[in-house]
């Protein structure tokens, strides 16, 4: 326990302590090095005493916390008068602490005892560490993931058939929408169907607060539509995206949820250079965002194939072999489809959801 200790030059008219020291030896020896139960020279106060007449003068010492200068205090000694009419040098404050002495300013010490508020009683003879420093405007920059890809990453999943536990705010996750950071629910993005962000969002904002940035388009190939090669592309609108968002807080891109690939199976030439296009396109995303480890996850499409998609294997093949580290692809074959055999339903998109955080716990990307 602090004790603080006012040295007045005329001992004399000091006639007895402002309170009683402890009374067992351990302790005596502790807060004035003296085992013979005698009291040391000078008047004991507990930190916490008078906090009605300090909190009067809590501005005046505010100002002098920080100066090795003592401002006006004024105690009163057992005579009534106060140790200024005593001839104290204006009430200069000392830190008792065996075996030595810290010499601390009086609006030091007493804030010191504030922030204390008597915490050394039955601790050991150890004063409390001070409080962590922490720097002006400082800023943990949120883990960011991008939601990309085309319609089944856009989403089909109906809002109105999600049962209710889904439809409250995730307070963790947040959700870019013109340049503005809302909580993430069903309906903040489109007012009427949701994707694979909804399960995904519940998923990795159990443990931190994550954000996401969903740029998806349906109807879309990796070829061109997508591809870094192509002035003007999606790849450069994700790009845009991402550096407006940096702009609006201090964000990092914590990993890419791909949902992409049914076009490219409606052509042959697209669907042989699968594999390489997204290859180039993931190093491309890594070097401009500026991770080159950047977690990248894939779900392996399965569009029908007699039903226009005649290429569907060379693009899960395409998917399937690539070798980069931080690259995981996961089979959503077992995902329920709407009426089309095309587009995932209402619990495909729950499920889709939950596949890509697991994929995301596989890359370390969340817990």
């Amino acid at each position: 326990m602090l004790k603080l200790s006012i040295h007045d030059e005329d001992h004399s008219k000091l006639r007895r302590p402002i309170h009683r020291r402890p009374r067992d030896t351990e302790a005596r020896t502790w807060h004035d090095g003296r085992a013979d139960g005698r009291v040391s020279r000078g008047s004991w106060i507990k930190p916490m005493a008078k906090v009605h007449r300090w909190a009067r003068t809590a501005q005046r010492w505010a100002a002098y916390a920080f100066l090795d200068r003592s401002p006006p205090i004024s105690h009163r000694g057992a005579n009534g008068n106060s140790l200024e009419e005593n001839g104290s040098p204006r009430g200069d404050i000392r830190v008792r602490r065996a075996p030595g002495l810290i010499r601390m300013s009086s609006a030091a010490t007493i804030a010191l005892s504030l922030v204390c508020g008597g915490c050394g009683g039955g601790g050991g003879g150890e004063p409390a560490p001070p409080p962590p420093t922490i720097q002006p405007g400082a800023q943990i920059a949120l883990p960011v993931f991008l939601v990309l890809g085309q319609s089944n990453a856009f989403g089909n999943g109906k809002i109105s058939d999600l049962q209710a536990t889904w439809w409250a705010p995730q307070p963790n996750t947040e959700v870019l929408r013109d340049n503005v950071w809302p909580l993430l629910e069903p309906g903040v993005l489109h007012p009427e169907f949701f994707g694979p962000e909804i399960a995904f969002g519940a998923r990795a904002g159990k443990s931190a607060k994550v954000g996401i940035i969903k740029i998806a388009v349906p109807a879309t190939n990796l070829a061109t539509d997508w591809s870094p090669q192509v002035a003007g592309s999606l790849y450069f609108r994700v790009l845009d995206v991402v550096q407006s968002a940096r702009t609006t807080r201090q964000i990092r891109i914590a990993g890419v949820l791909w949902m992409q690939g049914e076009s490219d199976a409606t052509n042959a030439a697209m669907a042989a250079q699968y594999g390489a296009n997204l290859t180039a396109f993931i190093q491309s995303l890594r070097r401009d965002i500026g991770d080159q480890s950047l977690p990248f996850a894939v779900c392996r499409v399965n569009p029908p194939v007699n039903d226009g998609f005649p290429y569907a294997a060379e693009v899960r093949a395409g998917q399937q072999g690539i070798t980069l580290a931080g690259y995981t692809w996961f089979d959503c074959d077992a995902l329920s489809l709407g009426p089309d055999r095309l587009h995932f339903d209402t619990a495909g998109q729950v499920v889709l959801g939950n596949l890509f955080a697991d994929a995301m716990v596989r890359l370390g990307a969340i817990q």
